[in-house]
């Protein structure tokens, strides 16, 4: 069964469709029973050709559902066959409210408001319980419309039939929609999460972006000025990457600052902020670190790139300004101490760290 299963791709099918094969199923083997059983219960011709007609639709709607990937002309046919033939005479066949018939409102109602959309399913959710709700005034006003069972063992077997036929078919379809639901709802966070992660990160290097780290350090000053803690900021800059891109290209040059950015990932501490700042740049906010604690971990990545051994890519280097915060001062300003720095550091030969307190 697992190979059949897998041979037909039932989780690769619509909902729908598969919500309709159930159906057809569960209702051609119902209607198979009922043709075979219902006569040598002595419920009438009518008992036997009703179900007969059904099962022909079912199986004619399962081959055609497989060959064509189709099924909503299948399911409308037999759902409207069910729901306005069959079910309302057997019915009046078999007992009435007290038999078969009742159990699969439910496996009705069920495929209706999974399967069909729009004013279909509205009607249909409107007409199936105003049908039966017909039937069973009828049945209440004119009891002997009904034909009852020849004997008790005969009416409790069609019963009990009927209530494991639909308690199966319902279950089936319950879990089908239920396992679609989680599957599609896993998939939708599993989205989110990675849209979130794409808003946030730099898409070369896998590290924060500007947007993230601008809202970190906006949130981290907010901590230190309300707790008094320290907290220093890191501009870092690739010294003559422009020269690197131009005599070694483009994809070379992004694999420059893959690997740095893989040094600053190793030689940060694990509550430090490392991210893209923009081109060459990078950005590191040093948590709750004076300068002089910030500047033991500077030192130690600015060294680690330059005693880096560069594959094709002649000896890189990096320009670091660092600024330590200082209680009141602003955002802007905060950024642009270390920015200045850094230009110093640039202006002054490169591959220096410079640092100030604001």
């Amino acid at each position: 069964m697992k190979k059949l299963y897998n041979r037909l791709k039932f989780e690769e099918m619509p909902l729908e469709q598969f919500i309709f094969l159930i159906a057809a199923v569960s209702g051609c083997f119902t209607s198979i029973v009922g043709a075979v059983t219902n006569i040598p219960l002595g419920l009438g011709v009518i008992a036997a050709v009703v179900p007969a007609v059904n099962v022909f639709l079912c199986v004619g709607g399962i081959i055609y559902s497989f060959k064509t990937q189709k099924w909503v002309i299948p399911a409308i046919l037999l759902v409207f066959y069910t729901t306005f033939v069959m079910a309302p005479m057997l019915w009046y066949t078999t007992g009435g409210a007290t038999g078969s018939t009742m159990p699969y409102i439910l496996v009705i109602g069920l495929v209706v408001s999974v399967m069909f959309k729009g004013k279909l399913r509205v009607f249909l959710i409107i007409a199936v319980p105003l049908i039966f709700a017909a039937a069973i005034i009828t049945e209440m006003l004119y009891p002997d419309i009904i034909r009852p069972y020849t004997s008790r063992v005969a009416h409790y077997i069609d019963l009990s039939i009927g209530l494991v036929v639909s308690f199966i078919a319902t279950a089936m379809l319950t879990i089908s929609v239920l396992r679609r639901y989680h599957a599609a709802r896993h998939e939708a966070e599993e989205l989110v999460e990675k849209l979130k992660e794409v808003s946030i990160t730099d898409s070369l290097t896998g590290i924060y972006n500007r947007r993230l780290l601008t809202s970190c350090l906006d949130e981290e000053m907010r901590s230190c000025y309300e707790n008094n803690m320290p907290l220093s900021l890191c501009i870092i800059d690739v010294d003559h990457f422009k020269k690197v891109n131009d005599v070694y290209g483009h994809l070379r040059g992004d694999k420059v600052l893959i690997e740095i950015a893989r040094i600053l990932e190793k030689h940060i501490d694990d509550d430090d902020i490392l991210g893209r700042y923009g081109g060459e740049e990078f950005l590191v906010i040093l948590k709750n670190k004076t300068l002089n604690e910030a500047l033991v971990t500077v030192e130690n990545f600015h060294k680690a790139v330059q005693e880096r051994e560069w594959e094709e890519v002649e000896k890189i280097t990096i320009s670091c300004g660092v600024s330590e915060y200082v209680k009141g001062i602003s955002y802007s300003d905060f950024v642009s101490a270390a920015d200045k720095l850094l230009y110093k550091a640039k202006q002054t030969g490169r591959n220096k760290i410079m640092y100030k307190k604001y």
